[in-house]
């Protein structure tokens, strides 16, 4: 009896070992890769993705075809071929093998690595968080790989139909003071309009400078604020014009304005008339 138990116990201890192999099944003979080089974008930018499928040595993979999926907003799937051709709708997607693979790639990939650049531009999708993912399909199997969230960003509100004069403050050019005598005016037209322009004006004790500057976008708008990229060109008396790129703070609320550059600053002018700025 005590030699029947101990044959009973060893078979059953060796059933459980092949139930646990079998249930875990062999190791993965492919290791897959998604990364975002860009995972926070703004609406109408392109995001980048790298993708890689590593293949073990001594393995040799029936894959049919790849898949980037997102999930959010809206969900996607872009199937293509193992050399990069697109085989469902892939708005916005471009597919870049890396190195470039020919046409008559084979029908079984040995050891080795399959890279992917893929851009992927948000411009046809709505701003939220989505979910990324890469699945590899085989002939008798599918292998997934999460990536990290990919978040699209909606555009700042743009400042448009907005007209500003402000005087006073000061205006500091390195460490000499040009002082109090300011005026600034700029305006910003309808976003179909042509580029918003301005200049701020400064003279003291013979001393005359000129920023004139075109509005190139807008960075920040909200109700109480806005900040403006400007570009333009100073320039003191008759001297020659440095050109110059600023940011232009507008307080909605406290009605002042600064501006901001590489070889002067004006702060806290204030504003005397102001029109639109929503």
């Amino acid at each position: 009896m005590k030699k029947r138990g101990v044959k009973l116990f060893s078979v059953i201890v060796t059933i459980s070992i092949l139930a646990i192999l079998i249930l875990t099944g062999p190791a993965e003979a492919v290791i897959l890769g998604l990364s975002i080089l860009n995972n926070q974008v703004l609406s109408g930018d392109t995001a980048q993705f790298d993708v890689g499928v590593e293949i073990e040595a001594g393995e040799v993979l029936d894959i049919q075809h790849l898949a980037l999926d997102l999930s959010g907003p809206i969900s996607m799937a872009c199937l293509f071929l193992p050399n990069g051709t697109k085989i469902s709708s892939c708005k916005g997607i471009i597919i870049t093998p890396i190195p470039p693979m020919p046409n008559n790639y084979g029908y079984g990939f040995e050891e080795g690595n399959l890279e992917y650049r893929i851009e992927f531009d948000t411009t046809f999708y709505p701003v939220g968080i989505y979910s990324t993912e890469l699945i590899v399909f085989e002939a008798s199997r599918t292998i997934r790989e999460s990536g990290d969230d990919l978040e699209i960003l909606a555009e700042p509100n743009a400042l448009e139909k907005c007209s500003v004069r402000a005087e006073n403050g000061v205006l500091m050019m390195g460490a000499e003071n040009l002082g109090s005598n300011n005026d600034l005016s700029f305006s910003v037209p309808t976003l179909a309009a042509s580029t918003g322009k301005g200049s701020l004006v400064s003279q003291k004790s013979g001393i005359r400078f000129l920023y004139s500057f075109d509005i190139i976008e807008t960075i920040q708008n909200k109700p109480g604020s806005a900040i403006l990229l400007t570009s333009g060109t100073y320039r003191i008396n008759r001297n020659t014009e440095v050109p110059q790129t600023a940011l232009l703070y507008l307080d909605k609320v406290n009605e002042e304005v600064d501006i901001v550059a590489g070889d002067f600053e004006a702060k806290d002018l204030e504003i005397d008339f102001i029109l639109g700025c929503k």
